[in-house]
C-alpha cells in the first residue's frame, strides 16, 4: 500500500475531518512538513470530492486547520532547538 502526501493543509484537514490520521514527515531539517495518509480509494474519493467543492462544518474546519498549524509549528519549533543545541561555539581562553 502506497501513501499519499501533501504540503496542503487544507487537504490534509479535510482529509483529518474525514477520520484519516495523518503521518508528519520533516524535510529539509525540519524546514518542510509534509502530510502523509495511507492511500486507499477512499482517500482518493474524499480528494476527489474536496476538489469538487465538498459541503464541510466551517467551525469543525477551522479549529482542524488550527491543529494541524500548531502541530507544524511545534515540530519546527523543536527542530529548531536541536539546531541550536548541536552548534559549537569556541570556548574563550
Amino acid at each position: 500500500m502506497g501513501s499519499f502526501t501533501t504540503m496542503d493543509a487544507y487537504v490534509a484537514g479535510y482529509l483529518v475531518l474525514k477520520g484519516f490520521s495523518p503521518a508528519l514527515i520533516t524535510q529539509n531539517s525540519g524546514s518542510k512538513i509534509i502530510f502523509s495518509f495511507p492511500d486507499s480509494e477512499q482517500v482518493q474519493k474524499e480528494i476527489f470530492d474536496f476538489n469538487a467543492g465538498a459541503v464541510v462544518n466551517a467551525r469543525q474546519f477551522s479549529f482542524t486547520i488550527k491543529n494541524l498549524k500548531s502541530k507544524i509549528f511545534s515540530i519546527k519549533m523543536e527542530n529548531e532547538k536541536c539546531k541550536r543545541s548541536s552548534l559549537s561555539f569556541p570556548r574563550p581562553d
